[in-house]
C-alpha cells in the first residue's frame, strides 16, 4: 500500500508540470518580435524590439531575466536590455565583441529568441583599438579621431551626412575622390556621380596633419524599380527581397534593420516611410551582381 499511495501521489504532479510545459510552448509559439533579428555596427550601438502577441502589439510586459550567449557561453556583459515606453531596447556596451549570438529574453508573457549579429569597425593598424576609444594616429601626434565608416556601397543621389566633431583649435578639411568637398567638420553631399568612392578626413593644426582618416565605397546608378505600398498603422506587413540573392539588407528610412530575404515591419505612426532591401551574391551568374528594390511606403491612421 505504501507503493501504491507514492504512485497516486506522483501521477498527479506529473500532469501538472506537463501541462505547465504545453502552457508555456504555446505562450512562445505565439510571442514574436520586430525586427525579426538585430545588427549591431558599434559600441552603446541601441536597437527597440517590438513584442506581438497572437500578431498583437504588446504594451505592458515585465522582462523577468535574460540570456546573451554563444556555442553555449554567456555573455551578458555584452549588452544591456530593458524594457520602457511599450518596447525592449538592447544595447551594445564598451566590452561587446564581433560575432553572432542568441538573445533569449525571459518575460511575463513567454520567451522571446532573437538572432544578434555585432560587426565592429575594423581597426586600422595605427588605430587606437586598446583602449576603448577608436581613431586613426598619423606620425607620432597623440589626436584621435572616430573611424570613418561606409556602406559598402550607395544609390545614386544618396545624400551622405557624416559629423567628426572636430575641435575648434583644429581645422577639417574633407576629400572625396582626390578633391577637396568642404572644409567644415560636418560633411553633407549627394553622392551624384555613379563609380568607385575614396572619402578621406583630415585634421591641421596650422599646416600639419595632425589626424587622419578614409574609407572606400561605390556610388551605383539607379535604375532598380520603385514600388508603392499601402498599409496601415498596426498592421503587420511583408516585404519580399529579389529571389537569387544570398545577401540581403533591409532598411526603413536609411536604418538598417534585418538581414533576412523577407522582412517584416509595423509601423505604429501615420505618414510616408522607405523600405529598402539591397541585394548581393547571386546565386546565377545571368542575374546583376547587386539590386535595390525601393518601397515606398504610405502609413494610414
Amino acid at each position: 500500500m505504501p507503493v501504491i499511495s507514492r504512485q497516486v501521489s506522483w501521477l498527479p504532479v506529473t500532469l501538472i508540470g506537463a501541462a505547465a510545459v504545453l502552457w508555456s510552448v504555446a505562450v512562445f509559439a505565439a510571442l514574436t518580435a520586430e525586427p525579426e533579428m538585430l545588427f549591431f555596427s558599434g559600441h552603446s550601438d541601441t536597437h527597440a524590439l517590438q513584442v506581438f502577441a497572437e500578431n498583437q502589439p504588446v504594451s505592458s510586459l515585465s522582462v523577468d531575466h535574460w540570456k546573451f550567449y554563444s556555442d553555449s557561453s554567456s555573455y551578458p556583459h555584452m549588452i544591456q536590455v530593458e524594457f520602457k515606453d511599450g518596447r525592449i531596447y538592447v544595447k551594445t556596451t564598451e566590452r561587446s565583441e564581433d560575432g553572432s549570438y542568441l538573445l533569449v529574453v525571459a518575460t511575463s508573457l513567454g520567451e522571446l529568441r532573437i538572432p544578434v549579429r555585432i560587426t565592429l569597425p575594423s581597426a586600422s593598424p595605427t588605430a587606437y583599438a586598446d583602449t576603448g576609444t577608436t581613431g586613426v594616429k598619423l606620425r607620432s601626434t597623440e589626436k584621435r579621431i572616430p573611424l570613418l565608416e561606409l556602406e559598402s556601397f550607395y544609390l545614386e543621389g544618396t545624400r551622405l551626412d557624416i559629423d567628426m566633431g572636430c575641435a575648434p583649435e583644429y581645422s577639417a578639411c574633407w576629400w572625396i575622390n582626390n578633391e577637396i568637398v568642404s572644409k567644415d567638420s560636418r560633411l553633407l553631399i549627394s553622392l551624384d556621380q555613379p563609380g568607385p568612392l575614396h572619402v578621406v578626413y583630415e585634421e591641421r593644426c596650422g599646416n600639419q596633419v595632425v589626424a587622419q582618416a578614409e574609407a572606400r565605397s561605390e556610388v551605383l546608378p539607379r535604375g532598380d524599380e520603385t514600388v508603392p505600398f499601402s498599409t496601415k498603422i498596426n498592421a503587420r506587413n511583408t516585404f519580399k527581397a529579389p529571389l537569387g540573392y544570398a545577401q540581403h539588407k533591409w532598411y526603413v528610412n536609411n536604418e538598417f534593420l534585418s538581414e533576412l530575404e523577407n522582412f517584416r515591419h509595423t509601423f505604429l505612426k501615420a505618414g510616408a516611410y522607405q523600405v529598402k532591401v539591397n541585394v548581393a551574391a547571386p546565386d546565377d551568374t545571368s542575374l546583376p551582381s547587386r539590386r535595390t528594390i525601393l518601397y515606398e511606403v504610405t502609413v494610414a491612421p
